[in-house]
């Protein structure tokens, strides 16, 4: 059985029980495989496969079959080691198989599969039934509703995210939990043969909604794709690349760990294209080191639970996945190895994140093609777009009609409403002066 996950919303921003933001814009429903009302109908005493996917926008959801354990098999098409529990927490993108077993009966039952969004947990969602046939019911059988009236928040809940100050309120298990259906080890972790990368990301808030990432500490761009396939032998650097594209150049038949760390009082479901890679270590942090939704940069170096060198060299492979949730104000740890040599993206699952420039690209082993066949699809084969790049500039060039709240170092926009302003006052340059400071201090 597979269940695919969508939301509906608007209007104001909403909270999760903790306090950070959950979402730009209230919740207010959702459906189940296109369906408001979906029923899903199996028997009873028969071991059920289910495959749950979050194919909305904006929020997680927390899975649960009314009060039923269940036995989380697979993430992100990867098998693991049976895992029990009675609520998994889904995010944008990511996909988990299950499997669970339903009660024996000789007549017909029913019960309530719900996806629950972390904001008020107890009651709003997604309100599915599951319509269970006895084993002595016959064909056109009545089934009685759902008897579960009152919703109870499940025990515990795997890919949680709570910072343990707020572990009262639900029993948070990180996705680390998990392992691999196959222990294997992992090739080669000498120091020699592993390279380290940090990616922050951080953003500016609406009306200037926007985002950035920087790779290994450098300028802040708000990313844009060029129109021209990188993966082109005829692509030039920088001639054909926009001045924003974010680029991380990868060696082949490496080790390499990636530390996402975020600023935003928003939590990040993070893919790779490519690649699946081991989740080393889950950072969190707590509201009050975030105040007015903003979060001080934290030290990759003292932010997990071993050091890095501890995490890079942990000699079995681990549970393996291509979306990770970089939690609010907070910090991922992964590893990979470079066998896939090509340009791939690494992007926020949020569209919107997405298209304000939350990616990132690794060019892996400069591999390109001389030519691409007939038929390949694409909306711009020959790179003709490039003669209508966007805009590139400097964001504080807006300082006289907004200052950004939230700014370490030159954030390099992208889009016409952010790059308005050619000339600086001397305020401006002033300001410019104390950022080039302030990013010197940055990790």
């Amino acid at each position: 059985k597979a269940v695919g996950i969508n939301a509906e919303y608007g209007g104001n921003p909403q909270k999760d029980v903790e306090g950070f933001y959950e979402s730009f814009v209230p919740w207010s429903g959702g459906i189940a495989n296109g369906d408001y009302n979906l029923a899903v109908h199996v028997q009873a005493g028969k071991k059920y496969r289910f495959r749950f996917i979050n194919g909305g926008h904006v929020f997680p959801y927390i899975i649960v079959m009314d009060g039923l354990n269940y036995h989380v098999v697979a993430s992100d098409g990867a098998e693991v080691r049976p895992f029990k529990t009675d609520g998994l927490q889904i995010h944008v993108g990511e996909r988990y198989d299950v499997e669970i077993t339903f009660p024996p009966s000789e007549e017909n039952y029913s019960l309530y599969l719900r996806a629950l969004t972390p904001a008020t947990i107890l009651d709003n969602g997604i309100h599915s039934i599951i319509r269970v046939q006895g084993s002595k019911s016959k064909p056109g059988d009545p089934y009685p509703p759902p008897t579960t009236t009152q919703l109870k928040a499940p025990q515990q809940v795997l890919n949680c995210l709570l910072h343990k100050k707020f572990q009262h309120l639900m029993k948070c298990i990180p996705i680390t939990a998990l392992e691999p259906a196959e222990l294997l080890e992992v090739p080669d972790l000498s120091s020699k043969a592993l390279d380290f990368h940090v990616v922050d990301f951080d953003d500016e808030r609406a009306p200037l909604s926007s985002h950035f990432v920087s790779i290994d500490n450098g300028i802040f761009k708000q990313t844009v794709l060029p129109n021209k396939a990188m993966i082109r032998s005829d692509f030039v650097m920088p001639y054909d690349a926009h001045p924003n594209t974010s680029i991380l150049k990868l060696q082949l038949n490496r080790t390499v760990i990636i530390i996402f760390r975020s600023a935003t009082a928003f939590p990040h479901p993070i893919h790779t294209h490519g690649h699946k890679f081991e989740i080393l270590d889950i950072a969190t942090r707590s509201v009050a080191e975030c105040p007015n939704a903003r979060c001080e940069w934290q030290s990759f170096l003292k932010a997990f639970s071993k050091s890095l060198k501890e995490l890079a060299r942990k000699p079995k492979k681990l549970v393996t996945k291509d979306v990770v949730i970089i939690p609010a104000g907070g910090l991922v740890a992964i590893r990979f190895r470079t066998e896939n040599p090509g340009v791939w993206a690494v992007h926020c699952h949020l569209e919107s994140h997405l298209e304000d420039g939350q990616i990132l690209v690794l060019d892996e082993g400069e591999y390109r093609v001389s030519g691409f066949p007939q038929d390949y699809p694409s909306c711009d084969p020959r790179g003709r777009l490039q003669l209508k790049p966007k805009p590139a500039c400097i964001c504080l060039q807006h300082l006289q009609v907004y200052r950004p709240t939230r700014v370490q170092t030159y954030f390099q926009c992208s889009e016409p409403y952010l790059c308005g302003k050619t000339k600086y006052t001397e305020e401006d340059l002033n300001v410019l002066e104390e950022l080039r400071h302030k990013s010197q201090k940055r990790n």
